[in-house]
């Protein structure tokens, strides 16, 4: 291992956000609706008709497929279960199927995006900036370079929006500044992180994930934004390839 290589491997391996599988029951059927008797005399106004609640799986199918297709600019703040883990910054930028992903804490940042040569993780302290190739196009990041967060846009988002994932409801959050309410949401399913998601209701965000609760930490959404500065996957430093 070269001697540049073996600090940015130990600065990146700290900066990873790790997943857990947050458990929960399945989602059950509604109760039916009670019919409405049918009064004996002619002459009364006919019953209104019941409405079918909407379940759970269409609530948050609606929801994420307003965020698909637009470009989206998110920071999170990490809050960790276990105190004695740093906390930090989140931020994932999206513009179709490029992403960068950035970790910061304290005064190093890691990141994770897509490039036309494949996945890069680059590294910037403030001594040192510093990029690797990590993996070719449409494979996955090594688990050494992978901060997980981006799943939440590549992976669960597509899923409540195909409705390929099971969801159960999960109360609401109000979201910080003037984002508004967003509806929660439990999610389970097959190469996707189990959580909570909450998903604004509406307005020039709808469908944007403000909250994510798993076992092994929340992020909480501090700033939205829908413009992504078109260089956000230029890497600062000519990427290196990884020693074989």
């Amino acid at each position: 291992m070269t001697p540049r290589l073996a600090p940015a491997l130990t600065a990146l391996t700290a900066a990873a956000l790790a997943a857990a599988v947050l458990g929960g029951c399945q989602d059950s059927a509604p109760p039916a609706a009670s019919a409405t008797p049918t009064p004996p005399t002619t002459s009364a106004a006919p019953s209104p008709t019941a409405t079918t609640p909407v379940t759970a799986e269409a609530a948050a199918r609606t929801l994420a497929r307003q965020l698909q297709g637009r470009p989206l600019d998110i920071t999170y703040r990490i809050k960790r279960s276990n105190p004695d883990q740093p906390a930090g910054l989140v931020r994932i930028q999206r513009v179709g199927q490029r992403y960068r992903v950035d970790v910061t804490r304290g005064s190093s940042t890691s990141s994770l995006r897509t490039a036309p040569r494949g996945l890069v993780s680059c590294l910037r302290t403030p001594n040192d900036r510093s990029c690797f190739l990590v993996a070719k196009p449409g494979d996955r990041p090594p688990a050494l370079f992978n901060p997980g967060v981006q799943r939440i846009i590549t992976s669960v988002m597509p899923a409540l929006a195909k409705g390929s994932a099971s969801v159960r409801r999960d109360g609401s959050w109000r979201a910080r500044q003037d984002y508004g309410r967003a509806t929660c949401f439990t999610v389970k399913g097959k190469n996707i992180d189990d959580g909570r998601y909450c998903l604004l209701n509406d307005g020039r965000f709808a469908g944007t994930p403000v909250y994510v609760s798993y076992r092994s930490g929340r992020l909480v959404a501090i700033s939205i934004d829908a413009h992504v500065a078109p260089g956000f996957i230029v890497s600062p430093v000519k990427p290196t390839p990884l020693p074989s």
